[in-house]
This record gives C-alpha cells, structure tokens and sequence, in this order.
C-alpha cells in the first residue's frame, strides 16, 4: 500500500498467500461493504467478481488500463467478462490525463497559424478572440544563465510550466449504451453514440483548458494524441480543415465574380446611355 488512509480498510493483496483481488474482494463482499475500491482488474476471475459485486448493489471503484472510455467495454470483452453482465454492472466510465499546467507568470500570448488550428479541429474564424499561450520553456544553458543573471522566473525555474491539471472524459452508461453493450457493438459505435448522448471527449475538454489559459496547444498534443484514436481524429481534422477552408474561399471568390459582373452591367448601361 501507497499511502494508509483514515476511515478506510485498507488490504494488500499477497498473491503467495492465496490474497488477490479476488479472493479479497469475496472477503470484502461478506462484510456488507458499501463501496469498495479496487485497485486494478488484471484477470477475468477479478473482472467477473467486480462486476458480480457491482450487480448486486454494491459501488465498486476500480481500474483498467486502456486508451479511451469505449476501450475498456472492449477490454472487458476480451477479458471474458460477458457483455451482458457488464452492460448491468457499469453506471459509468472516466479516462483521465494530466496536462502540465502553463505557467501564468511567464507564458507567451501567441497566435497559432491556421494550419496548426486545424491540427485541432479548430477554424481560425472561430478563434478570434481566444487568446492562446506558449510556455516560456528555457534550455538547460539557458537556465543556468538566467539564474546567474537572476531573470529566471521564480515561479517555475525556467521549465515554462508549473503543476498539473487533469482531463476527464466521462462516459455514463444509458439504457441505450447498455443495449448496444448487450450486443457486442464495436467500441467505435459505443463511443459514437455516447458523444451524440452530450459526452466530452478527452480533446475537447483539454481545448477548453487551453481556451481558459491553463495549458498550451502544445501540451495537449503531446498528452492527448499519444493513444491511436486520437491520433485517427488528429488525422481526419488535418484531412477536413483544407477542404472546408477551400469551399469557403470558393464562397468568398464567387461573392466577388457577383459583385464585378453587377458593377459590369451597370457600366454597360451608363455607356449605352
């Protein structure tokens, strides 16, 4: 154990001693416990407890290593676990970050060009008055310099950032998600599906940071596309955005054919006048 927390019973799972999650769970259960956390899922005989413990009205708080909320009902899948169990255990499902947190003291208020907006999903129109931060991140020379010339930021020692903030996507499980666990749906459609029923995806919520001023473009992209299906996103908006600026120069162009062929026929007129 990490750290001994008051008011909560604590057990360490001992594998050579017969006490893994599991077996400790079952222990836990008989005790009449009203929320029980579980440090990970590593096997289907933990997976399958959890779940059991879960359906049977107990609030279970456990873990499981995947990419995105949508991966850990495939992960269960694979595990195993059947979907109809884990569609009547889940109430919800929560994929954090941390994003290190610019620091306010010596950030750089910078204006990202549109191709990097569009890295994003982000349309420069849209951003005018959005002011975006770089972090002031020093070299290790040029860290002993500033120190030596005593200009280095006292607040984060030249690093450009200071702290952390998380990024949640939160996933709570409807009836209709339930239904679409039950039958074995691709995790792609179960996360389709939930961003239609209002669910913010991990991006989108780290933008809102960097929209507010707490981390920078650059953080969210070295945290956030580092799983494959952001990476499938980062993709398809570097796709997108050059065909949406297109029509919209398109747009613009055929404005100002209107306009000069208008102004012609008048001319025209005033000639023949």
């Amino acid at each position: 154990m990490e750290y001994s927390l008051p008011g909560i019973t604590q057990v360490q799972a001992l594998r050579e001693k017969g006490m893994d999650f599991a077996a400790i769970l079952r222990s836990l259960l008989r005790q009449d416990s009203d929320i029980i956390l579980v440090g990970e899922m590593r096997n289907l005989e933990t997976a399958k407890t959890v779940m059991e413990a879960a359906v049977s009205g107990h609030l279970i708080l456990t873990t499981l290593p995947t990419n995105d909320t949508a991966g850990a009902i495939s992960r269960l899948d694979r595990m195993g676990v059947e979907p109809f169990l884990v569609a009547d255990a889940l109430v919800g499902i929560i994929n954090q970050r941390l994003v290190r947190r610019v620091c306010p003291d010596c950030c750089i208020p910078y204006s990202p060009n549109r191709f990097e907006l569009a890295k994003f999903g982000l349309v420069a129109s849209q951003e005018r008055e959005t002011t975006f931060y770089q972090a002031n991140s020093l070299t290790p020379e040029e860290i002993a310099e500033a120190r030596a010339q005593g200009t280095i930021c006292g607040k984060c020692n030249g690093t450009g950032y200071k702290g952390r903030v998380g990024v949640y996507e939160v996933m709570p499980i409807s009836e209709q998600l339930k239904n679409l666990i039950s039958e074995r749906v691709s995790a792609e459609r179960i996360r389709e599906v939930a961003l239609e029923e209002g669910m913010k995806s991990l991006l989108t919520y780290s933008l809102e940071l960097v929209r507010e001023g707490y981390t920078t473009l650059a953080e969210v992209e070295r945290v956030t596309f580092s799983d494959s299906a952001l990476e499938a996103q980062l993709q398809a908006n570097q796709e997108q955005e050059p065909s949406k600026d297109s029509r919209h120069r398109l747009e613009e162009i055929e404005k100002q054919m209107a306009a000069l062929t208008q102004q012609l026929q008048q001319l025209k007129v005033e000639l023949q006048d």
